[in-house]
């Protein structure tokens, strides 16, 4: 198991075990609500925190949104 913790600003990651031909199979997982997912063969934990500038970009599409006309 390669076991660890990462953190990502993209809800979307994959993962093949990063030991190359040791690894395993490279499987895509979506980070959803609750901001985490494990890798379901290696364990390793994908942490969701947004960069700055993509959590700006994201409030700003949030609030143009909400304003009517």
């Amino acid at each position: 198991m390669t076991e660890g913790k990462v953190v990502v600003d993209e809800r979307k990651v994959s993962c093949d075990g990063g030991n190359g031909a040791l690894g395993h199979p490279k499987v895509y997982l979506e980070i959803l609500e609750n901001n985490q997912i494990s890798c379901p063969y290696c364990g390793k934990l994908f942490i969701y925190k947004p960069s700055s500038a993509a959590k700006s970009v994201k409030d700003k599409k949030q609030l143009t949104k909400d304003i009517p006309g």
